[in-house]
């Protein structure tokens, strides 16, 4: 770390910038490892993305990333629920189907 902290106490912009980057990208990258599904909340919607089903993701209580579509046993009881556009992106970010 000492090396850095002389980079940046010599004034070099690029590096502070390059440093700021990398920061805000280790950030981001924590947060979506501790919580997946807040990877898809975005500012601003993708219209070009069609909503082809509901599915609806939790964690269950041994610490597994679950997900359920309509027509599934607890689809309907799912209050606090990270919700994503597809299957697929529910398996994007980690989870997987409910099992029978």
């Amino acid at each position: 770390m000492k090396p850095l902290q002389s980079l940046l106490s010599k004034g070099s912009q690029t590096v502070k910038s390059l440093y700021f980057i990398a920061l805000g990208m280790i950030q981001k990258l924590v947060i979506h490892f501790k919580f997946p599904g807040i990877a898809l909340i975005s500012k601003k919607p993708k219209i070009s993305r069609q909503v082809t089903e509901i599915v609806k993701g939790h964690t269950n209580a041994h610490g597994e990333l679950i997900y359920y579509v309509q027509g599934d046993p607890g689809y309907e009881d799912l209050d606090h629920a990270v919700v994503f556009i597809s299957k697929y992106e529910a398996e994007k970010s980690g989870y997987r189907r409910w099992n029978y």
